[in-house]
């Protein structure tokens, strides 16, 4: 409400006719008064606003029997306890006069409450009329003549007995109140006529509504009904009204506020009343008996469903009548119909079986005479032949006095669970019967740890009659086993009701027992068996793979556990104790593509018939390395067949494949050797003719075009040998000629050979080791290798870089040696080529050895570069290493072995022009015509007497024949029984002073010997020029 509204309320209650006050309940204090009361007591509004009501209507203190404040008192009072309104007698007000003195006049006050929300009083209006004029009378003329005290009299009594008749109407009222409260009852007036409807409070509160949210009329009313019940409240209704029916009968539901339905039973008569008639009735909130009704006929139907589930069913003896009194489900059981009762015990009791009979009859007279209950089970002989086990259960019923007056109980069809009894009292004997058959020895004990039972493979074992053990404690008849893992165990499983298995040994019976304890609901079941036999090949079996390293693994299927010995550790860093327990330890370290297979070929063997198994797998390491490994398992099998346990050993072998693998690619080298040997014996003869004919046609041709065509078949020719030279060196083939040589000195050389043909944006770098040691190796294939390897290098930085040639002394140790297969640990020189091109991807690193591999584009390479390398490095007994990554360049090491002389073989630099001889006479053995006659035709020109033989017996005749020869020129590989070598050997014996020259494509070992030539001999290697021919006969004839 505003301000202004407030205003305007206070004004129309000033002006309102009628004398009132509106009080606080509290004090009784004024807080509001109409105009006509301030002008009736001749009063002014602050007089009396703000001001208790006994402040300004005190009692007269000239008249000591005033008693108008404690009657005022007691009506307030009343309203505030009843909360309705109070009708006061007439009462004498002497009211204060401006001038002074009292007035008296006569009013007529009633108190009625203002009720808030809640149902409490918030205010009292308190109303008087003034009755003065009324009891005066004009014709009267004093007050004191008898007349008029009797009308006063009158007056007075006829107030008394008004007040008396309220009194009572609101003791009713209280009372009525009451009843509403505690029978959750309200009351109810409908006008036909207008169609209003008016509700007690008490309707309010059972419905939930507030005051201002009432139904006004009917229709407002249906509203609230519960949909489902409306039609059937407006037909109730509808008959009521048409028909003219003195009373109306109504029940259904409404839908509270907060959703939950209640229920409502209501009633309603008509009556007549000066206004007309009306309908008058209560209503009254059913919920929580329809509640309680519910619950009654749902616990009925449960009560009898358990009785028809169940079969079980009620009776009753009166004893004064004998009159018996039996459930439906009782009669069912007897298989009578459902209302069927006995007329007396005696026809109750023949539908026992005749053997039950007595007993029944002496435990009901035992309850009849002495009051024990009694609950027996025995059999029926039902009409129907079916004789039903059933339990009878009766108690006593006794009267005030004790005396007893009735026997009642249950009755139980028990036929099911008897059978089922039945059976487990079969299946029980049939279980001690598989315990005494079983092979474990078995015992049980109860919560207290007595025996129950013992089977007798117990009894053997434990060496003492099952009879004597029953009943008896563990602990007293074994007391050695007190404070033994024994007790420790039991009690452990007894107290967390899980499973233990354990071994232990027991001194005084001298025996090993694996035991297996299990929790049942009255005690503990032991399984155990004599392991003595089993535990000392165990610990023989724990002993042997402590001895060996190979990694020794024990699954047993019953337990479905792994044990693994030490050597896990060792050889692939797993702790057995970081280990899972079951054979997931061994599965989940398979590598995943070997998985499926390796478990498939286990479980084979394991569910057949064999015994053995094997198999070569990839096993991951803790570091995360892959090995592999061969594994073998033995399957341990019962008397049935049944696999129950397997043993096997797991053994790394890693670096035997490594091995293997190394050995088959020297097979393989040594293979390519052969075949490579083969060729360039017969390749090279075919070369040497082809470049020593070609290089005379150079010399001798005058036409130009027919000197280059000469030169492009001596182009051709050189690159053939060289390619066939390649070969023999990949193959390590290559006949050396090994000096004391220093690596530092060749670098020197090296850089001042190509330092002149690298292009610009490439920048070389040497770094030289100030002590380097030397080297026996071929010196001339140490350069060829070192500029494969430079332009190697120059060929990967198309875009510029450097190359770094570096040189060092290196220590190889066992570590490294056993790491690299081929390197025997010691002391080397090192040089190598670094650059900072492309590098290589791990394809073309892996393949970097291989022969004709190259990524060069079509005759850009041969592919045989790195080869010849290698092969010349293993070939001088020395070891390769290469490192190399994209963008990262590539590193190749050269290791040499370290010789322990300072002195050193310098090359001598070779002359440029042709040396010619001085008629010497040298004899050529050749088997190859064109080679032979090219050689005799060269030598010719170059100034020696020559003659020729195609044998080494033909040779030895020329030899025996002329005495002037100088010089033998021998091939190596001859046909005829003879080959170079060995004719060398008789004629350094016949004719010591002769000079040999060996001539080859391919010497194999009849000169060489682990990739050198032999000590003292000379060799040419074919094919050659005639630069190299000259330069060679006359270094062995000038020797």
């Amino acid at each position: 409400m505003t301000r202004s509204d407030d205003a305007l309320y206070q004004r129309l209650f000033k002006a309102s006719p009628g004398k009132v006050l509106v009080l606080l309940p509290e004090k009784f204090e004024i807080i509001a008064v109409t105009d006509e009361y301030l002008r009736a007591t001749m009063s002014q509004e602050s007089d009396l606003v703000g001001k208790t009501l006994f402040e300004v209507f005190p009692d007269n203190p000239d008249d000591p029997s005033s008693d108008g404040v404690k009657t005022l008192a007691a009506s307030l009072q009343r309203v505030l306890s009843m909360k309705t309104a109070d009708i006061m007698a007439v009462q004498r007000y002497p009211i204060r006069l401006r001038a002074g003195g009292y007035e008296e006049r006569f009013w007529s006050p009633v108190n009625t409450p203002v009720l808030d929300n809640t149902g409490a009083v918030e205010f009292i209006m308190h109303r008087v009329e003034d009755v003065t004029k009324i009891l005066q009378d004009e014709n009267i003329e004093s007050l004191n003549e008898p007349n008029n005290r009797l009308a006063i009299q009158d007056i007075m009594i006829r107030s008394k007995e008004l007040r008396q008749t309220l009194s009572k109407l609101q003791e009713y009222e209280a009372r009525m109140r009451t009843c509403e409260r505690l029978l959750s009852i309200g009351t109810w007036e409908y006008n036909p006529r207008t169609g209003d409807l008016n509700w007690s409070k008490e309707v309010f509160d059972f419905y939930d509504v507030s005051n201002c949210s009432s139904p006004s009329n009917l229709d407002e009313y249906f509203a609230m009904v519960h949909p489902d019940d409306r039609e059937n409240v407006r037909a109730i209704y509808k008959t009521f009204s048409n028909e003219d029916a003195p009373q109306i009968l109504f029940e259904h539901r409404i839908l509270a506020r907060d959703g939950r339905a209640r229920c409502i039973k209501g009633v309603g008569e008509r009556h007549t009343s000066p206004d007309g008639e009306i309908v008058v009735g209560y209503v009254q909130d059913i919920t929580s008996s329809i509640t309680t009704r519910d619950k009654l006929t749902r616990a009925e139907q449960l009560l009898r469903l358990a009785g028809e589930k169940a079969h079980l069913g009620g009776w009753r003896i009166e004893l004064d009548s004998m009159t018996v009194f039996w459930t439906s489900e009782t009669a069912a059981i007897h298989g009578m119909p459902v209302d069927y009762a006995p007329s007396n015990i005696d026809e109750a009791t023949q539908f026992y079986a005749p053997e039950f009979r007595p007993m029944v009859e002496a435990a009901f007279e035992q309850c009849v005479q002495e009051g024990d209950a009694f609950d027996i089970i025995c059999q029926l002989l039902c009409p129907d032949g079916r004789r039903p086990w059933v339990r009878a259960i009766g108690e006593a019923e006794s009267n005030e006095q004790g005396k007893i007056i009735a026997v009642q109980g249950a009755f139980q069809d028990i036929s099911v669970l008897q059978e089922a009894q039945l059976r487990a009292d079969e299946k029980e004997r049939e279980r001690l019967n598989i315990l005494e058959s079983i092979s474990d020895a078995f015992f049980a004990l109860d919560q207290q740890w007595h025996f129950t039972y013992l089977n007798q493979q117990a009894s053997q074992l434990l060496n003492r009659c099952a009879d004597d053990l029953m009943g008896k404690h563990i602990w007293t008849e074994f007391p050695e086993a007190r404070g033994s893992q024994i007790e420790q165990q039991y009690k452990k499983a007894l107290e967390s009701q899980k499973t233990v298995s354990f071994r232990e040994f027991f001194e005084p019976l001298n025996k090993w027992f694996e035991i297996n304890a299990y929790p049942i609901p009255d005690g503990l079941a032991v399984y155990f068996r004599d392991v003595t036999r089993e535990h000392e090949h165990q610990e023989r079996f724990n002993l042997i793979s402590k001895a060996t390293r190979d990694v020794i693994w024990d699954w047993n299927f019953a337990m479905d556990k792994v044990w693994w010995n030490d050597s896990i550790t060792e050889l692939f860093g797993y702790s057995p104790s970081e280990l899972e327990p079951g054979p997931e330890s061994w599965t989940r370290r398979i590598h995943p593509e070997d998985l499926e297979e390796v478990v498939k070929s286990i479980h084979e063997i394991i569910e057949g018939d064999k015994d053995y198994w094997k198999g070569e797998y990839r096993f991951i390491k803790r570091n995360g390395q892959i090995a592999n490994v061969v594994d073998r398992g033995f399957v341990v099998r019962d008397a049935n067949g049944k696999a129950t346990r397997m043993v096997g050993s797991m053994l790394d072998i890693t670096e035997r494949m490594e091995l293997e693998l190394k050995l088959r690619e020297s097979q393989k080298l040594e293979a390519v050797g052969h075949l490579t040997g083969g060729v360039a014996h017969d390749f090279n003869n075919l070369l040497t003719v082809i470049l020593g004919n070609a290089e005379m046609m150079v010399e001798r041709a005058v036409d130009k075009e027919l000197q280059v065509m000469a030169g492009m078949i001596i182009s051709a020719a050189t690159r053939g040998a060289d390619l066939t030279s390649r070969l023999l060196a990949f193959a390590r083939r290559k006949p050396l000629n090994p000096k004391l040589t220093n690596l530092n000195e060749r670098a020197e050389a090296l850089q001042r050979l190509i330092c002149r043909t690298l292009p610009e944006n490439i920048e070389i770098d040497i770094s030289l080791a100030n002590d380097l040691g030397v080297a026996e190796i071929d010196a001339g294939e140490l350069d060829a290798a070192l500029l494969n390897l430079v332009v190697n290098a120059r060929d990967a930085m198309p875009g510029g870089g450097k190359i770094t040639i570096e040189t060092n002394n290196i220590l190889l140790d066992q570590h490294y040696a056993e790491r690299h297969g081929e390197v025997a640990p010691g002391e080397y020189v090192m040089i190598c080529v670094a650059d900072t091109g492309v590098g290589m991807s791990t394809e073309v690193f892996q393949r970097a050895f291989e022969p004709f591999f190259t990524t060069k584009s079509v005759g850009k390479g041969s592919g045989l570069g790195l080869s010849m390398v290698f092969g010349f490095t293993k070939q001088s007994g020395g070891h390769i290493s290469i490192y190399s990554k994209p963008d990262e360049g590539t590193s190749v090491k050269l290791y040499f072995p370290r010789v322990q002389r300072t002195q050193q073989v310098r090359c001598q630099p070779l002359p440029a022009l042709l040396p010619e001889g001085n008629d010497e006479h040298i004899l050529i053995v050749e088997d190859d015509l064109l080679v032979l006659q090219y050689l005799e035709r060269q030598l010719h020109f170059l100034g020696y007497q020559v003659t020729t033989v195609s044998s080494g017996p033909d040779a030895l005749r020329i030899l025996a024949a002329q005495n002037n020869i100088e010089l033998l020129l021998t091939d190596v590989v001859m046909p005829g029984g003879m080959n170079g070598r060995e004719l060398a050997n008789i004629v350094r014996e016949t004719y010591p002073s002769l000079k040999i020259l060996f001539t080859s494509g391919y010497a194999e070992n009849a000169i060489v010997h682990e990739g050198r030539l032999d000590p003292g001999v000379e060799l040419l290697g074919k094919p050659y020029t005639r630069l190299e021919l000259a330069n060679k006969v006359q270094q062995v004839l000038r020797g």
